[in-house]
């Protein structure tokens, strides 16, 4: 009797550790296809976001070829903000996109946004996934109004429901000059010009991005950077820059 007591001990201690060893090496695998997958990426763009769809290609070649196993993906209806932009997520919870080997994302692959068919945004995807990445993740606050009047620092996950409406201001080198403009959006409604890194506000926040937005009735803008540039925004088109150090960078541009 104490013979059989022991060796069914025997067996319940084996059976413990071949479940403890699968389980060890479940999450192995599992924190192992995590790592290598392709993050979530954000866009916003001055589009009204009814009918969108995008497409992540390569253009190493010079010819759009398709990254990953799906062709094109849906982006459901959004809502844009009061100066016409919109923001949405490319990829989340998508298991085609995770599944793209971000050892293949170089400076040559671009997400192709269109609307209806029709091509109206291009964004590399290598500086999306950097902007999307500066986002700190920060605790859910539930309530219905925050005014903020000096710098606030979150070190935790933040969640918005609701539409998020980022300031906004407009400029049209006259009387309103774009280097008293320190919101995140600057619009202009001016008559064909061009701007330089100069004109900007010496108060804009380091590691802060901003969207230059051409809604001009009359031409271009011109945008030139000590980093890069010229640029030139037709009517209606957009593009982002971001200030790192003492220096503006472009993210993304037509």
């Amino acid at each position: 009797m104490n013979y059989f007591c022991e060796n069914r001990n025997i067996t319940t201690h084996k059976e413990n550790f071949y479940e403890k060893t699968f389980l060890l090496i479940s999450l192995f695998l599992i924190t192992a296809t995590l790592a290598y997958s392709l993050a979530p990426v954000t866009v916003v763009l001055n589009n009204d976001g009814d009918n969108l769809t995008v497409r992540l290609n390569d253009y190493t070649s010079g010819s759009p070829v398709q990254v990953g196993n799906q062709a094109e993906y849906t982006i459901p209806s959004v809502t844009p903000n009061g100066s016409g932009m919109s923001s949405f997520v490319v990829g989340e919870g998508d298991i085609d996109w995770g599944n793209i080997p971000p050892a293949s994302i170089n400076n040559s692959v671009i997400l192709d946004v269109y609307d209806n068919s029709v091509l109206i945004a291009q964004f590399r995807l290598d500086r999306l996934i950097e902007i999307t990445a500066r986002s700190e993740r920060v605790p859910i606050v539930r309530v219905a109004k925050i005014t903020v009047d000096s710098a606030a620092t979150f070190e935790q996950q933040v969640e918005i429901k609701g539409p998020l409406v980022l300031s906004s201001g407009y400029f049209d080198q006259g009387t309103n000059q774009l280097s008293s403009l320190v919101t995140n959006i600057m619009i202009f409604t001016g008559n064909g010009t061009s701007v330089v890194e100069a004109d900007f506000s010496n108060l804009l926040a380091n590691g802060t991005t901003y969207t230059i937005v051409n809604q001009s009735i009359y031409g271009s803008l011109g945008i030139t950077l000590d980093s890069g540039g010229p640029i030139n925004l037709a009517i209606n088109q957009s593009a982002t820059i971001i200030k790192l150090g003492n220096a503006l960078y472009f993210v993304s541009t037509p």
